[in-house]
């Protein structure tokens, strides 16, 4: 992530015209963006169900004190006190949809990004603003800290005191060890960067996953002969249905796991889901292209052999005397 950092420093100008003092909507994502996050968003929620509740609590003076965001499903025994002092543990489920903030908040909406450099270590920094209507018409300003060593998080009121719209400076000096760092603040207006902040985000939390699933028969003793499999029996299909849902690759606009989605290369459907705010996309065997030229069937083992994770479903066999043995993958 250092490396990253310090390349996108080095690849964008600072902007010299820019006024660091007041927090405005200044990056807009593209078309083509928006509509990939709103397809990412309906497929993330056909995968959960249940509702997040915003709780806030609010001081006499109006300023926000204490946000937190639960989970309420309708069969859970976790009851919230709204009484309950703001020390009392928070149960977070899917922390996932927690950490990608960028993702999640900024992507498609109107924020600010900035850069600085370390005086001490010459390390590069970015820092991501985002304003936002809150409960009740209390304005707060989400704010991401990108360094080195990860992402950094947190939400202060949009105004101060004195109802003054707070600075960049302002929010930076939030972020523990930051206080010294504001004088080399400068924002960056590059739509290109909103992409390798999304890269970075999904680095640090592995949101994306490529697993392979292959269909074999009982008496095949190799990977190539699995990979040769150019269909596979009802069974194998009741099997990929659990899976997750099928997608049809061509202009598909979520996590596509090195899939092709414009020319139908790697095939024309898929299995992708999300579990616990990972994405997955499932390298199925007898979906990737068969070729009865090739015997080595090198494009499904490009992918296959390729994958974090390979699920074998052995077909014909004795479920309680399998016949396949990991020594049998060679790819």
């Amino acid at each position: 992530m250092r490396r990253a950092l310090r390349r996108r420093v080095s690849q964008l100008k600072f902007s010299d015209s820019c006024n660091t003092d007041h927090t405005r909507p200044r990056t807009h994502s593209s078309p083509s963006e928006m509509k990939q996050r709103e397809a990412r968003i309906s497929v993330r929620r056909e995968q959960y169900y249940g509702s997040l509740e915003l709780l806030v609590s609010v001081d006499p003076g109006g300023r926000i004190r204490n946000v937190g965001r639960f989970r309420l499903e309708p069969s859970s025994d976790l009851h919230y006190d709204a009484s309950a002092p703001s020390t009392s543990p928070v149960i977070v489920e899917n922390p996932q949809e927690e950490t990608r903030w960028y993702w999640k908040y900024f992507l498609g909406s109107e924020h600010q990004n900035f850069a600085g450099i370390d005086p001490t270590t010459k390390s590069p920094f970015f820092m991501s603003i985002l304003v936002e209507e809150e409960s009740e018409g209390n304005r707060m300003c989400r704010a991401i800290l990108w360094t080195a060593e990860g992402p950094r998080r947190l939400c202060v009121p949009a105004y101060t005191g004195s109802n003054k719209a707070i600075t960049a400076k302002s929010i930076l000096q939030h972020f523990p060890g930051m206080s010294d760092y504001n004088r080399s603040l400068k924002e960056i207006v590059s739509a290109k960067l909103q992409k390798e902040l999304i890269v970075l985000e999904d680095q640090e939390g592995g949101a994306s996953c490529k697993f392979g699933v292959i269909y074999a028969l009982g008496n095949q003793v190799s990977d190539t002969q699995m990979l040769s499999n150019e269909h596979g029996d009802g069974n194998f299909a009741r099997f990929v249905k659990l899976l997750g849902q099928r997608i049809e690759l061509q202009d598909w606009g979520s996590y596509r796991g090195g899939l092709d989605t414009t020319t139908n290369s790697t095939g024309r459907e898929s299995v992708y889901t999300v579990f616990a705010g990972h994405e997955i996309m499932f390298h199925v065997s007898t979906m990737l292209p068969y070729s009865k030229d090739n015997k080595q069937q090198i494009e499904r083992k490009r992918h296959v052999g390729n994958d974090i994770v390979n699920i074998v479903f052995e077909s014909g066999g004795n479920p309680e005397n399998p016949n396949f043995s990991p020594t049998m993958m060679k790819s």
